[in-house]
């Protein structure tokens, strides 16, 4: 299964094409089923004691390639063992499959993360906690529900050189840097062990980031400005020793990740966002004023339209109509007219990808004569990738768009 499952993503990462990986998959059966997991997350996701259910004419390809894309599959999995969807035996068997492991999952992340700062506090290194392995365990109804590929931390620039030392000790090595991030994984063999269920043995990796910044459409960068003091609380439940992100930054570090990525857009990462707004308004640590001055004072609103507008599309009620209006009159025109257009179901472009979104974050002839001048000779983290590289990166870039596998337009 392995070897299948490894040459199956070896042929998708030169395509970006589903077909790729689910060959009995076609993309309209693979619409319709992210279709029918979002309108019963709209359902689920926005009342607690909300009904739904799966259809059992639904295709069950597309079905397990869509739980399986989607994140949502534990969660799923939570709700039809709790009564609250209802699905066909095979079908909630699946779910149940995407539970358990989802639960075996978060409790060997845990262990990883907790030896992980143990080093780091060896070195004297106090990270922050960033993404699912917080909000996993403070906003999810459990952590096994919130599906995780790897760990994320944040570390201060001058705690670098400590906490490499530390990575190391604990068995880590590094594999890449971009801007701002090193990635570190463990030994042993980095490839899926499946392609319709995240297995509680999957490989993981580690995230270490020394900013919060994102550099849209490869060279416009979105800032969030210094994690002061108050930027930090304690994580409980949770990890030992674990700190996370406080509001309001909390919420603009997720809604800042879902933008970036908003053709490539989980499911799960809007209902995340949305129990995590939900949540924090409701105990009075999140303002949507105070959220706003955040974003504005970095230049950061005129990127999160996508998160929010998907958020609210998908879970409707939990953006507030001001603040709404406000980021929305922030976002370039370019990025209004792409997202109005997609539904939170076709936000996970899988069997194409689209052109034009690759041009609305950049303003004016500079930035865009950048970003052609990035794409032509290709880099790989922050340096420019040697001559053959860079020529079989750009050939297969050009083959996709021969082939229709990149579109100019959604």
């Amino acid at each position: 299964m392995t070897s299948d499952v490894a040459d199956r993503i070896r042929r998708f990462r030169r395509s970006w094409h589903a077909g790729d990986l689910w060959p009995d998959v076609a993309e309209p059966a693979f619409l319709a089923a992210m279709t029918e997991i979002a309108r019963v997350t709209t359902v689920l996701a926005g009342a607690p004691s909300g009904r739904a259910a799966l259809p059992s004419g639904a295709d069950r390809p597309a079905l397990r390639a869509a739980t399986f894309i989607s994140g949502m599959g534990p969660l799923l999995g939570f709700w039809a063992e709790h009564g609250r969807l209802d699905a066909p035996p095979d079908v909630a068997a699946l779910l149940a499959r995407h539970l358990e492991h989802g639960r075996h999952r978060a409790q060997r992340l845990r262990a990883r993360l907790e030896a992980v700062l143990g080093a780091l506090r060896a070195e004297r290194v106090t990270p922050t906690i960033l993404k699912g392995m917080h909000t996993a365990w403070v906003y999810f109804p459990e952590p096994g529900t919130r599906t995780m590929a790897d760990l994320d931390l944040l570390i201060d620039e001058a705690d670098l050189p400590a906490a490499r030392r530390a990575l190391a000790a604990a068995g880590l090595s590094p594999v890449s840097t971009v801007r701002g991030r090193s990635t570190w994984r463990p030994p042993g063999d980095h490839v899926l062990l499946s392609l319709e269920v995240t297995q509680a043995d999957d490989p993981w990796e580690l995230d270490l980031h020394r900013s919060l910044d994102r550099w849209f459409a490869d060279i416009v960068p979105a800032r969030l400005g210094v994690v002061g003091p108050g930027d930090a609380v304690s994580l409980e439940p949770g990890p030992v020793g674990a700190r996370g992100l406080a509001q309001p930054l909390l919420t603009a570090l997720l809604a800042l990740h879902v933008s970036d990525h908003f053709e490539t857009t989980a499911l799960v990462r809007l209902v995340e966002l949305a129990w995590v707004m939900q949540r924090d308004l409701k105990s009075g640590t999140l303002q949507w004023g105070v959220l706003l001055d955040r974003l504005r004072a970095t230049g950061a609103s005129a990127f999160v339209y996508p998160a929010f507008e998907l958020t609210e599309k998908l879970v409707p009620g939990t953006v507030d109509a001001e603040f709404r209006a406000a980021i929305r009159a922030d976002a370039p025109a370019a990025v209004r007219r792409a997202v109005d257009r997609v539904e939170p179901a076709g936000a996970m472009r899988m069997f194409d990808r689209s052109l034009d979104t690759r041009f609305i974050w950049l303003n004016g002839w500079r930035s865009r004569l950048a970003w052609v001048g990035w794409r032509l000779w290709p880099h790989v983290g922050d340096v420019p990738a040697s001559l053959s590289r860079a020529a079989g990166i750009t050939a297969n870039r050009f083959w996709r768009v021969i082939t229709g596998r990149m579109r100019w337009a959604r």
